[in-house]
């Protein structure tokens, strides 16, 4: 049954406070669905499934509704020709941007580490600096992964993007079930050998990688990572309002914590996004029980349906 934008969810949003728009923790919206999500701006909203009740819920798109738009990807540039009429139409714009550089048998479609910077520095200038935030992460350890491994990679990158941004988010991968099968997967066909490890190790790497951050204009923090907070590591809040304060906006409601896991610093937000349904095909992924299953996903994607995956 088709439910207009006139639902009592919709319209409780619209006399409330602006909401937070993650876009999206659950895929990466701005490489493969772009053309989706500037169609539900035009239209004003669009329609989210909550992924463990079931249950449906319209979320309005328009900017009075919208405190801002924090989005997550490894490849904006679809989005890049959209930016300035967002920006006119009055949304806060907020981008995380992964570029960590594994190798393919890990990350086997992500954009060349190269291409990604230039992206992150033309990102930047459509927006500015204190809106681009830089993720390494989840650091992956193996035989191969080593300290001096993302050391190097941390070093590389960091150089490459100095200037256009100010803010690096790293953390550890998380094993969870997902994340186990697949990495299995991977051991089972290269050889290597993934782990989970120490805090010993985990305080040496971001010992590491600190200095490098400092010298290349980075304040660095992690993400649901309390283990490694001190001075020159802070506790990072992914989505929060912070952001916009750092930018000059002027809050005019408050925020509460909403974590989505432990040790998480975020804010309340609404996630538009829809789990197996990034093709990137990271092993370590979160959000994706497996790529066949991506794929699957995607080829149900209808770019004028009111939802990121119909169904």
């Amino acid at each position: 049954m088709f439910f207009g934008i006139g639902r009592l969810e919709l319209f409780l949003m619209k006399t409330g406070k602006p909401k937070i728009i993650s876009v999206s923790r659950r895929t990466d919206i701005p490489a493969f669905y772009s053309e989706w999500f500037m169609n539900r701006i035009r239209t004003g909203w669009c329609r989210v499934r909550n992924p463990y009740g079931g249950n449906f819920r319209d979320v309005s798109l328009k900017p009075e509704d919208c405190l801002a738009l924090f989005f997550w990807t490894r490849n904006a540039e679809p989005l890049f020709r959209h930016i300035p009429g967002l920006i006119e139409l009055g949304f806060n714009l907020v981008f995380h941007v992964t570029i960590v550089d594994y190798p393919r048998y890990i990350e086997s479609a992500t954009p060349e580490t190269e291409i990604s910077a230039h992206r992150f520095r033309e990102l930047s200038r459509l927006t500015d600096a204190r809106s681009v935030i830089w993720r390494y992460d989840p650091i992956l350890c193996s035989d191969g992964l080593t300290l001096e491994y993302h050391a190097e990679r941390f070093a590389q990158i960091a150089e490459s993007i100095q200037g256009y941004g100010r803010r690096c988010i790293i953390s550890f991968a998380d094993f969870y079930g997902k994340t186990k099968r697949r990495l299995s997967d991977v051991e089972r066909r290269t050889g290597h050998r993934f782990r989970d490890p120490p805090i010993t190790e985990k305080l040496a790497i971001a010992d590491a990688i600190v200095p490098i951050a400092r010298r290349n204009g980075f304040e660095l923090f992690t993400c649901c990572e309390d283990d490694l907070v001190r001075p020159d590591i802070r506790k990072a809040r992914c989505i929060h309002t912070d952001y916009l304060v750092d930018k000059g906006f002027r809050l005019s409601g408050s925020y509460s914590p909403r974590p989505t896991r432990r040790q998480c610093g975020c804010m309340e937000s609404i996630d538009i996004g829809a789990y197996d349904s990034c093709l990137f095909g990271c092993e370590y992924c979160y959000a994706v029980r497996s790529h066949d299953a991506a794929v699957d996903r995607y080829c149900k994607h209808n770019p004028d349906h009111p939802m990121l995956i119909p169904g």
